[in-house]
């Protein structure tokens, strides 16, 4: 869409501006190879980002590369499903990734990993920040809990729930929050 701007200067006096508005065009992640180590900043944690992300990982060579360090400190967007697939493809095993309690705390559900291997055969070192958030917590969560990744960083944001949005009249929707609990605050 179109904005018009009115731009003063006192030396020009008053004009218009006509802006497009676009949508910014970030990526979710992007890695870098340090020495030996595998750098990946996550931004977004959303299904197709941690199937790419796991990709990555998953390509990378225990005899080339020594390890990766996962970036979670700006990843504050996500869907708590992506967080889990991730850590499913670190983890392997029939491991409980995470817990969500619903609105009526007797509606505990269990995430537990579903792949039988490990997708990512190196070592891992995860960090995290005050903006790190959601689906970022659930993942690093569950690295640092089934000691599969070292947590560094400073304390994370401490929101890790999933919403459920419901259509109304006159294009609003109602957001509902459904299930909680799946990430905590961690101390440094």
């Amino acid at each position: 869409s179109r904005a018009m701007l009115l731009w003063a200067d006192s030396r020009a006096g008053y004009r218009e501006v006509s802006l497009t508005r676009s949508p910014m065009a970030r990526p979710a992640w992007r890695s870098v190879r340090m020495d030996s180590v595998e750098v990946v900043q996550v931004f977004r944690l959303d299904t197709a980002s941690a199937k790419e992300v796991a990709a990555w990982l998953g390509k990378l060579d225990p005899a080339v590369v020594s390890g990766a360090l996962l970036d979670l400190r700006l990843c504050h967007a996500g869907d708590p499903d992506a967080g889990i697939a991730l850590a499913d493809s670190c983890l392997g095993g029939k491991s409980l990734i995470a817990s969500g309690t619903g609105v009526n705390p007797k509606n505990t559900r269990q995430y537990n990993a579903g792949k039988k291997e490990s997708a990512v055969r190196i070592p891992l070192v995860a960090v995290t920040g005050p903006w790190t958030a959601g689906a970022a917590e659930i993942f690093t969560g569950a690295v640092q809990a089934l000691h599969r990744a070292v947590v560094v960083g400073e304390k994370t944001f401490g929101y890790a729930a999933r919403q459920q949005d419901f259509p109304l009249e006159g294009g609003r929707v109602l957001r509902i929050l459904d299930e909680r609990g799946f990430g905590q605050r961690r101390k440094p």
